[in-house]
């Protein structure tokens, strides 16, 4: 939790650069450590648009970027050729992180309200 915390905490320290008009807020998923009750009371007391994870289904990852666009993205990247031990992987995933561009990132975002648009229309069931 503590990680969690100093993390988030830096995180509202800095200025933030936005990558399109909207406001920020702070979404989880559902990894045990975004769980525990001392970041659940952390999150709502320190970040004013906090989705919790009651709000978010962690069974929605057509609607999660990370889910849907960047781990591809990644995976494409890093994992093109084989790699020959866990240091090499780990060096590639490095390199294949600070090649998706802000511009990317601009595109996955600006593409969300077409993904809302087909969850409701598919009534929170399959949709590509």
């Amino acid at each position: 939790m503590k990680t969690v915390q100093e993390e988030a905490e830096k995180g509202l320290r800095e200025p933030q650069k936005t990558i399109n008009e909207f406001e920020e807020c702070c979404q989880q998923d559902s990894a045990p450590a975004y769980k525990a009750k001392e970041t659940q009371d952390w999150l709502s007391e320190n970040c004013p648009d906090f989705i919790t994870r009651e709000e978010w289904s962690p069974n929605l990852p057509h609607l999660n970027p990370l889910d849907y666009a960047v781990w591809s993205i990644l995976g494409e990247k890093a994992c093109a050729k084989p790699h020959k031990d866990v240091e090499s992987l780990k060096l590639a995933l490095i390199k294949g992180w600070d090649e998706i561009t802000v511009e990317i990132l601009k595109k996955i975002v600006d593409n969300f309200p077409k993904r809302l648009k087909a969850y409701v229309e598919a009534k929170g069931g399959h949709f590509e």
